[in-house]
């Protein structure tokens, strides 16, 4: 998969959704077949915004959305069957989380659509689950640029820690969202292009790499 674009060279299964009221096509992520996107590693600096809809098939281990380094480890994930929200841009900082149920009242669940998102403004990181901030304000230990190289797993040699479920419309913007702009995302009226936008939502089976 290139930036920007839907095309694989694989076979990830495709299954039919309904979210939000709206008919969306997906992509089926399952760990034990390794299936991930997968891409030349790329930093993407300190100010952005990741952001993706997902529905767990699993929520045992890491469920890795956007992944880290070639350390292989990092990126965006849930951890502790879905009580942990995570974020860790590169291998040689410390991640920094928020309590899923503290946040919002209760562990994220199988089989229900989500939008997670995080955003950050250079140390600063703001974690959002459908559109409204989720806990405090955190802070990463430095100020280093996030090497990305794949979607759906750590990284792009990794089998561990893959997410186990659906995926779509997953963005990047190269600037921190506001709270009320996230809001805006989730409900689908936030019409700015991202720097990178994988939307998942081909007819195309097979494996993702």
């Amino acid at each position: 998969v290139q930036d920007n674009a839907t095309t694989t060279d694989g076979a990830v299964t495709v299954t039919q959704e309904k979210l939000e009221g709206l008919a969306l096509t997906d992509l089926n992520f399952e760990r034990d077949t390794d299936a991930k996107f997968t891409f030349t590693e790329f930093n993407i600096s300190t100010v952005y915004t990741l952001a993706c809809w997902v529905k767990h098939e699993s929520l045992t281990g890491n469920q890795t959305y956007f992944g880290g380094n070639s350390a292989g480890d990092g990126g965006m994930y849930v951890s502790d069957t879905g009580d942990d929200f995570n974020f860790l841009p590169k291998s040689t900082t410390s991640a920094v989380s928020i309590d899923i149920s503290d946040a919002i009242g209760a562990a994220l669940a199988t089989d229900k659509w989500y939008h997670l998102a995080v955003s950050r403004n250079g140390t600063a990181v703001e974690f959002y689950i459908n559109g409204v901030k989720a806990g405090a304000t955190q802070t990463l230990g430095s100020d280093e640029a996030h090497a990305m190289d794949a979607i759906g797993a750590e990284h792009d040699g990794d089998s561990t820690n893959n997410m186990d479920g659906n995926m779509r419309d997953c963005r990047i913007y190269d600037l921190a969202l506001s709270a009320d702009q996230m809001a805006s995302l989730y409900s689908g009226s936030y019409n700015v292009t991202p720097l990178h936008w994988w939307k998942l939502d081909d007819s195309v089976q097979g494996t993702a790499t």
